[in-house]
């Protein structure tokens, strides 16, 4: 009994089968804070939020055979140890080993992201929101994995299989969505001080200067208190990035810190900084270029648009959601599904574009 529940949890795509209930949460959130007369979701940020959710999906499609048959070849050729035909004790062990060993990944992966500039590229899409709700855990960039995947690469080497794997670390993911919110406050004492929670959190995506680069936590804050980086949650959040964005388009969203770095790269005088510009801090300027700006401002991006045209971009951006959907439950890549991925990025760009369009004043 114990050894098929194990095989069956050890198997399952926890975030491929949350979507539905994701989408269903920010809605109810959504109503909650309406009905409480809180203003935590603005249409554009939320639109925003899910459509960068959609676009990393997308890439995932294309790309996540190609990172589990890399951890397969790395984990059969090279594994230490060998999980098959272990009892079903030992497997649980196992298992809750992987469990652990993966938040730990999580945890300097996620640091790295916010400490190398590379990494940073890929993952500042996730904090480029001012906003702080539900629809902000869907906001992914969708180059994350391609630097995140090597951090992982330790537990094909041990020899963990790669649908365990696959099937914990997506419970690590799940997990993340429930803490983006300002609904709940603080838990039991003893509750926060082993998990990740929304108060945690809430620090995390601050941009006030004394939470800056803490709480990294993916499921279990006790990363964090180990090594050096847990920082409590005292005075409300500025929610956001030190440079605003001050943009709807998706694409710029993905791609403009690498466009920031490509710039850097091409200006640098020295030919040492063009490799160190990837590499260094975030906030790293090469020498003989000025230093960027960094600012709080409490004043959200927020340009107004008619009514109409909001009502357009909303209807235009659930024909959106549901081709993407569509495209998400068609099992095989194919043409048509290769056919409509790019229809549904054009229109989504659109989407975002139209957002921008300001209201000439009268």
């Amino acid at each position: 009994m114990l050894n098929e529940f194990l095989d069956t949890i050890l198997t399952i795509n926890y975030v491929k089968i949350s979507i539905p209930f994701f989408l269903l949460a920010v809605v109810v959130e959504a109503w909650i804070s309406w009905k409480k007369g809180r203003e935590l979701y603005r249409l554009n940020d939320s639109i925003s939020s899910l459509t960068c959710g959609i676009f990393q999906q997308f890439f995932l499609l294309f790309m996540k055979s190609f990172f589990l048959l890399a951890y397969g070849y790395i984990q059969t050729q090279h594994g230490v140890l060998n999980f098959s035909g272990i009892s079903p004790g030992e497997k649980l062990v196992s298992a809750l080993g992987l469990f652990l060993a993966v938040d730990c990944c999580y945890y300097w992966f996620h640091r790295m992201a916010h400490e190398i500039n590379f990494g940073w590229a890929t993952h500042i899409v996730h904090h480029s929101s001012e906003e702080y709700n539900l629809s902000t855990a869907l906001r992914q960039g969708m180059l994350q994995e391609t630097f995140s995947f090597v951090f992982y690469l330790p537990l094909a080497l041990i020899g963990f299989p790669p649908l365990w794997f696959l099937a914990l670390s997506s419970l690590n993911t799940t997990y993340q969505f429930w803490v983006h919110t300002r609904l709940l406050g603080r838990f039991h004492p003893y509750f926060e001080f082993v998990f990740n929670t929304p108060s945690h959190h809430r620090v995390h995506h601050g941009r006030n200067p004394k939470y800056l680069d803490k709480n990294y936590a993916g499921t279990l804050i006790i990363w964090d208190r180990l090594f050096g980086t847990f920082q409590k949650e005292e005075e409300e959040p500025i929610y956001g990035v030190t440079v605003p964005l001050n943009s709807w388009n998706p694409l710029r969203t993905q791609f403009h810190y690498f466009a920031d770095l490509l710039a850097d790269t091409w200006r640098a005088p020295y030919v040492f900084d063009k490799f160190k510009v990837w590499w260094a801090r975030p906030g790293f300027r090469p020498r003989g270029l000025e230093s960027v700006v960094k600012h709080i401002c409490e004043k959200k991006f927020d340009p107004p648009i008619s009514a109409n045209e909001k009502r357009w971009a909303q209807n235009l951006f659930l024909m959106g959601l549901f081709l993407a959907i569509l495209v998400l439950l068609l099992k095989d890549l194919s043409w048509t599904k290769s056919i409509l991925v790019v229809l549904v990025v054009g229109l989504l760009t659109y989407v975002g574009k139209l957002l921008e369009t300001k209201t000439p004043e009268t």
